[in-house]
């Protein structure tokens, strides 16, 4: 409090002028009230800035002020939805203006000629709906500020020894005098205090803090709900509730009469007197009238009970801050305007803690903006203490869990930041280690091996953000800490730090391979990781699809064969099928095959196709199934069944027909019709059924080609009804094999 934040011109360097008068109001920007500044030198001129931190200036256009003009009075204030206006008072006249537009004299019919007097002071009220214009002719205008019209006109004896002119809330008026306070009624009526002593006066939104020596005087005006219960000859119904609960507490029988008479108002009654509690600064009384409230609200059952919750939390708290320990003397509107956030913030300013512990709990405010708000700000304080006075890193450590232990969601990372920023690197780790949540340990590890200097501590936090990560599983988190090290290390150190942790080794080449494949290649020699080696240059053969890098692909799956047999006596149950897949892309390379996917399936199509078009060109060349059967030890059945494929995708008819025919199928013929069938020959399957002998074959032949009468029927002359049912399942919506099946079914 009272820490001076910063400093800035109001004007131009080169006007050599004094400030003669400054005013603070306040400002409705967008949903916030913030606070703006005016201005007045000792040249006559006005400098505003609208909100404080912005550091927007604007100057007031007075081409109607000279030097020699007299500005008696001046004010700045905001309505509701409208910019800042500057009003003054010069040589008798009210000039007005704003932002952007000049200074113009304003022909109010109100205003009192400069021969019967000046005006000396203009003041807006609280909520700028209403302007208090100080005339030396002893008169006081309050006007409206949206239509400027003379709401009452008060008469006062003027004096030059008035220091201030005040509002008390909306609805009064006050002179300060060396001697004495005088306050004003709207209808004129007058109050007048003797001050034995010098006095400050401070403007709050309902009344006047005047502050001497020793003590603090409230001045407000007594509020309606109060005039309602405690007025003379009050006719309200919060009167008579009051009454109701003291003639109770008398066990007097005319209790029951007085709660009749206000039967209908019993909801308006409960509202005064819990009002009034509100309002009231005697414990002992806002005891009685919350009796009173709860009274009536026992009786009202269509009350709203959390209503009457909230304004007895607030009494409480109240309470709580006027107490001599505490020493904030607020009043409930003044409450009501603060929001209880802000009063939390400033008992943390204060640094009451037990305080501020309470009201966020007993006002249930979120633990993120209430408890935990606190405990950050006391762990930032204690961290500020040992910076200045000396600290043992453990021992803080321990008072800091003690205290935020109970709170399980706590942010122990932001308080180690603190501690880090505050050069208590020791405490920082400490702290560190009792975050919970491992993303926002990594980072501030990230955060700290950045600023370090020396290379083997920026290391050590490295490492320690590297394990984090790895131990959390998290890819993104990784990714972070790989990312950060890419930025501000070198590549050697990222392969370092890597090492020991295979998910981050992994995400860390899955990078190298689409970043620089040159580096990842790098990183599995210095691994001595022969497979992925192998596997790199497997995949480098791939890639090569260009008819002119043929030596390439030559070169890369040369150097993979090397790697697999480095590899030997090591990860075996890789080698043989790594070896196998460089192989076939040798042989891929060497018959120049460019089409398929490069499988070993689709290598054999390719050389089916070209032993059947040696054959017809009667050819002597080696068979290229012969060779692929060699290089890969391809047994005689998965030969057959891959022809029955290669046939029918090849549309080789005639060829199909004379494998069918040449002698006994290996596989049987159920594979030549599920292969016919599913490129749509159905025709040429048909041919084919005279070979399909076992009648269960048969009857699935038949559903493969979607003649599932033909399968019944075959079912129906076996009497096998569990095929009929069967099929009778797979073509629910077909009516007529339907009605065949079940005519079959009968009959078995």
């Amino acid at each position: 409090m009272g820490v001076k934040e910063e400093s800035y011109l109001m004007c131009r360097r080169d006007h050599s002028v004094g400030v003669h008068q400054w005013k603070v109001f306040s400002n409705l920007d967008g949903k916030l009230t913030s606070s703006g500044l005016a201005v007045l030198t000792e040249s006559k001129q006005i400098f505003v800035t609208n909100v404080l931190n912005t550091k927007v200036i604007w100057q007031l256009k007075e081409s109607l002020i000279t030097k020699e003009s007299e500005i008696t009075a001046w004010t700045v204030f905001c309505k509701v939805a409208s910019p800042p206006t500057v009003m003054m008072a010069v040589n008798g006249q009210i000039v007005m203006g704003r932002n952007g537009t000049a200074a113009q004299i304003q022909n109010f019919p109100w205003v009192i000629p400069e021969s019967k007097g000046v005006y000396v002071e203009i003041q807006p009220n609280w909520d700028h709906s209403q302007l208090a214009l100080f005339n030396s002719s002893g008169q006081i205008q309050i006007v409206d500020c949206n239509d400027y019209a003379v709401l009452h006109s008060i008469s006062y004896m003027h004096s030059d020894s008035s220091l201030d002119y005040l509002w008390c809330g909306n609805a009064a008026l006050c002179i300060h005098s060396p001697h004495q306070l005088t306050f004003f009624s709207k209808e004129s009526a007058s109050y007048s205090f003797p001050l034995d002593e010098k006095v400050f006066v401070d403007v709050e939104l309902d009344g006047l803090k005047v502050f001497s020596k020793n003590t603090l005087t409230f001045f407000t005006i007594v509020d309606e709900n109060l005039d309602s219960v405690f007025g003379v000859a009050s006719d309200r119904p919060g009167g008579y509730l009051y009454e109701a609960v003291l003639k109770l507490k008398e066990k007097n029988h005319t209790v029951y009469d007085i709660i009749k008479s206000i039967r209908g108002n019993l909801k308006n009654a409960v509202d005064q007197c819990l009002y009034s509690a509100a309002h009231s600064y005697e414990p002992e009384l806002q005891e009685q009238l919350l009796e009173a409230a709860k009274l009536g609200k026992c009786i009202e059952r269509n009350y709203d009970s959390s209503h009457f919750v909230a304004i007895c939390k607030e009494i409480k708290v109240l309470h709580t801050v006027r107490m001599k320990r505490v020493g904030i003397p607020l009043s409930f509107p003044q409450l009501a305007e603060l929001k209880i956030s802000t009063l939390l913030n400033r008992l943390i300013e204060l640094r009451h803690w037990p305080a501020a512990m309470k009201l966020a709990e007993y006002m249930d405010i979120p633990e993120e903006q209430g408890i935990h708000h606190v405990l950050a700000h006391w762990a930032s304080t204690l961290i500020d203490e040992c910076k200045k006075n000396g600290y043992d890193a453990v021992s803080v450590d321990e008072k800091v869990y003690k205290k935020l232990n109970n709170f399980s969601t706590i942010n122990y990372a932001n308080i180690a930041e603190k501690a880090y920023k505050a050069g208590l690197t020791e405490l920082a780790e400490l702290l560190l280690n009792r975050e919970k949540r491992k993303s926002r340990q990594v980072e501030l590890l990230l955060k700290i091996s950045e600023s370090e200097k020396k290379d083997h501590v920026n290391q050590a936090h490295l490492k320690k953000a590297v394990s984090i990560a790895s131990k959390s599983h998290e890819p993104d988190l990784i990714h972070l800490v790989l990312s950060h090290v890419k930025v501000h290390g070198k590549a050697t150190d990222v392969d370092l730090l890597v090492r020991k942790w295979p998910q981050a080794r992994s995400l860390l080449e899955e990078s190298y391979r689409d970043e620089s494949p040159k580096h990842l290649e790098a990183l599995y020699r210095q691994n001595d990781d022969f497979v992925r080696q192998a596997l790199f240059y497997i995949g480098k053969a791939m890639v090569a699809n260009s008819p002119f890098d043929t030596e390439e692909k030559k070169a890369a799956l040369k150097i993979a064969q090397e790697c697999l047999n480095g590899n030997r006596g090591r990860d075996l149950g890789y080698i043989g099928l790594l070896s196998d897949v460089v192989n076939l892309l040798t042989l891929r390379n060497s018959w120049d095959v460019s089409d398929g996917d490069g499988s070993l399936r689709e290598m054999f199509v390719w050389a089916l196709v070209k032993d059947i078009e040696q054959a017809n060109e009667d050819s002597r060349k080696v068979s290229f199934l012969d060779q692929l059967k060699k290089a890969f030890k391809i047994s005689d059945k998965q030969m057959y069944i891959w022809k029955i494929d290669a046939y029918v995708k090849n549309r080789l008819f005639t060829q199909l027909d004379q494998l069918a025919r040449a002698k006994k199928s290996p596989v049987g013929y159920l594979p030549f019709i599920k292969a016919l069938t599913a490129h749509g020959y159905t025709t040429e399957a048909e041919k084919l059924m005279d070979k399909v002998s076992v009648y269960e074959e048969q009857v699935k032949a038949y559903l493969m080609m979607d003649k599932p009468l033909a399968a019944a029927k075959i079912a129906f002359e076996k009497k096998d009804g569990l095929s009929l049912w069967r099929i009778r399942s797979k073509y629910p919506n077909n009516p007529e094999l339907l009605a065949l099946v079940d005519k079959y079914q009968k009959a078995l």
